[in-house]
């Protein structure tokens, strides 16, 4: 996920404004609707299955499409692997009728005429056609979670198994909170720097309704000819590839170019955020007196990055969280493409609390992220944690939460900022 520069002034997103159009037609359907039915349970399960059918006519219409215009300047963006439902109502439909069900599934006039119209905004009009997959997906990440929710408590079905699969979203971790976080953030840039413009987008595999290629053309449209970007987190696979989408998106522009600042996490800022999250961590007020913290080791966390630049940032990070704390020990670790890993950091803790005899010895470890907003990063970083703390059970382990869009997450994206305009500049002048 990147943000570049940032001002108040900027349109209003496309969620918004598709939002704002359809509400009308939403508030008139949503209250007596087949749909209210089905998830009231006023319909039983042979409904839910004949509209699940359906639903194999309208995605498969809309993915056919998709792959199409993945190429596509307007459509393109929006096209997102993760967010791919066909094989899923596969799945639910041969847990329906079995292996031969393509045979036993026919669309109603009504949904070959909505896909007719899908297909027909596909060809001619690429803009239509994101608002019907917009819909439709952002309708699945929300009221269709409801939906399954009654089906499996009111028809049986296996929590996320055969006949709901259509709904579980296995590669899209926290979308709502994920996007909330975002936008808070970039509302909060703009107001420290403005009138700079600013943009936010996806980049990889997060979910998408601001992608990065969008930003870019936003930008562009209102006259910047260069771009900084802030990356929220150091390595991953949305990072890795994020060389790539923007000089793909820039290309589009002629005269426009980047300059790619370095991530938030690891940045002296923070350090009064994570300090609120350890103590939430441990448990609140009381958490803070001298002989609880001294008995406490913290293990900070980066994303992990080939560049030993900004992997030493995170090691003077834990330096200066552990002076004048009262900590017994700050180590760190990476999620991925530096060393320690999360487990050997939680063993190096581990190890270090044994070597303290008596009563105070460190029993306790708060595993605290650097990267600042939820996403599948925190989700690896909970899940390897568990999985250490299981092995381990004489151990007390606790994993705190992102520290969300704070207002010093807001401070140090600004800092990045500046520190890549100022390097640029120096650049410069050292090549001429």
């Amino acid at each position: 996920m990147d943000t570049t520069s940032t001002t108040s002034s900027a349109p209003a997103p496309f969620s918004t404004l598709l939002r704002t159009a359809s509400r009308p037609q939403h508030d008139a359907t949503s209250g007596d609707s087949f749909l209210a039915d089905l998830i009231g349970a006023r319909h039983g399960v042979t409904a839910y299955r004949c509209y699940t059918e359906q639903l194999w006519f309208v995605y498969g219409a809309l993915e056919e499409e998709a792959e199409r215009l993945a190429g596509d300047p307007v459509a393109g963006p929006f096209v997102r692997p993760e967010l791919t439902r066909a094989p899923e109502l596969a799945r639910d439909l041969a847990h329906f009728h079995g292996p031969s069900w393509h045979a036993r599934v026919t669309p109603l006039p009504e949904t070959a005429a909505y896909t007719d119209r899908i297909r027909h905004c596909a060809r001619h009009w690429p803009g239509g056609f994101v608002a019907h997959h917009y819909t439709r997906y952002l309708g699945d990440l929300s009221g269709g979670q409801v939906l399954r929710a009654t089906a499996e408590k009111e028809w049986g079905f296996a929590p996320k198994g055969d006949g709901v699969r259509f709904y579980v979203f296995e590669r899209i971790a926290h979308p709502a909170a994920f996007k909330r976080e975002y936008r808070a953030l970039l509302d909060a840039v703009a107001e420290r720097c403005p009138g700079i413009p600013a943009a936010a987008g996806f980049t990889g595999r997060a979910p998408s309704a601001l992608p990065l290629a969008e930003a870019v053309d936003g930008l562009a449209a209102r006259g910047a000819t260069e771009i900084v970007t802030v990356p929220l987190i150091s390595e991953g696979p949305a990072r890795r590839g994020l060389s790539a989408e923007l000089t793909a998106a820039t290309a589009r522009h002629a005269g426009l170019s980047f300059v790619r600042g370095q991530a938030p996490d690891g940045h002296p800022l923070l350090l009064g955020a994570w300090e609120r999250r350890l103590d939430e961590a441990l448990g609140g007020g009381g958490a803070r007196r001298p002989r609880d913290r001294a008995r406490t080791t913290v293990l900070l966390v980066g994303g992990g990055s080939g560049d030993p630049y900004a992997n030493a940032e995170v090691a003077r990070a834990a330096r200066l969280l552990w002076e004048g704390r009262g900590l017994a020990g700050v180590e760190t670790a990476f999620l991925s493409y530096a060393a320690p890993d999360v487990p050997t950091g939680l063993e190096r803790c581990r190890v270090l609390g044994a070597a303290v005899p008596g009563p105070d010895a460190p029993g306790r470890i708060v595993v605290l992220p650097c990267f600042p907003l939820p996403g599948d990063e925190q989700e690896r970083l909970r899940l390897q944690t568990e999985g250490w703390g299981a092995a381990h059970p004489e151990s007390e382990v606790a994993c705190a939460e992102p520290v969300g869009a704070v207002a010093e997450v807001a401070d140090a994206v600004v800092a990045r900022y500046r520190e890549a305009v100022r390097a640029e500049a120096e650049h410069r002048v050292a090549v001429h």
